[in-house]
C-alpha cells in the first residue's frame, strides 16, 4: 500500500469527526460551536458555498442533482467505512503488525439489483463490519437530533446547539438509506 493510499484513508478522519462530534456533544449538553455570531457562523456559511460549488460543478459536467445527492451520500459513507478500515489497515502496516487483506471481488448484477440502482436506491446486500460505523453514525444522529428537540421544548435552549441540531439533521439525510435499510429491509 503506497503512501497516496494512506493519504486518502486519512480523509475518513475530518468525515468521522463531523458525523459522531457535534451529535455526541448535543447528547451530553455540550456546545461545539461556542457562539451563534461567532465561529458557528464561519461553519455554517462555508459549508454551504463549498456544496454548493460542488453541485454546480457536478451539473455544469452532465450530472443532475439526483447523481449529485447520492454522489455525496456515497463520499460520505466511503468515508465511514472503506476509508476508516483502510487507515488502520495502512497504519498497522506502516508499524509492522500483520493486517487481514482482502480483495476486489467481481459481483453479478442482478436485473433486480440493476433496476433499484437506476432508481437512485442503494444496495446494501449482505451484513458486513463495515456496515456497523455507517449505522452507529445514523442511530447516533438520529437519536442527538430528537434529545436537541427534547432541549428545545424542555428547557428552550435553542442558543448553542443549534448548529449541532443542523449538523445532525444533515447528517439524517445524508443516512437515509440506512435507515431505509433498516426499516424495510427484506427478512
Amino acid at each position: 500500500m503506497s503512501w497516496a493510499h494512506g493519504v486518502m484513508a486519512c480523509s475518513s478522519i475530518p468525515i468521522n469527526i463531523y458525523a459522531f462530534l457535534p451529535q455526541l456533544a448535543l447528547l451530553t449538553c455540550a456546545s461545539v460551536f461556542p457562539k451563534a455570531l461567532g465561529f458557528s457562523c464561519v461553519y455554517f456559511f462555508s459549508l454551504e458555498p463549498i456544496y454548493g460549488q460542488h453541485c454546480l460543478e457536478f451539473m455544469l459536467s452532465g450530472g443532475s442533482i439526483q447523481r449529485w445527492w447520492n454522489d455525496q451520500r456515497v463520499w460520505m459513507m466511503r468515508g465511514l467505512t472503506s476509508m476508516l478500515f483502510g487507515l488502520a489497515e495502512y497504519l498497522l502496516k506502516t508499524i509492522g503488525i500483520s493486517t487481514f487483506g482482502f480483495s476486489v471481488t467481481n459481483k453479478t448484477v442482478e436485473e433486480e439489483q440493476s433496476k433499484r440502482y437506476g432508481q437512485g436506491l442503494f444496495e446494501f446486500g449482505v451484513s458486513s463490519p463495515l456496515l456497523l460505523p455507517m449505522t452507529t453514525a445514523a442511530i447516533i444522529n438520529c437519536i442527538s437530533f430528537l434529545w436537541g428537540i427534547a432541549q428545545v421544548f424542555t428547557q428552550g435552549r435553542l442558543e448553542g446547539i443549534l448548529l449541532q441540531m443542523f449538523s445532525a439533521v444533515f447528517a439524517m439525510v445524508n443516512c437515509w438509506p440506512i435507515y431505509e435499510a433498516i426499516l424495510f429491509a427484506d427478512g
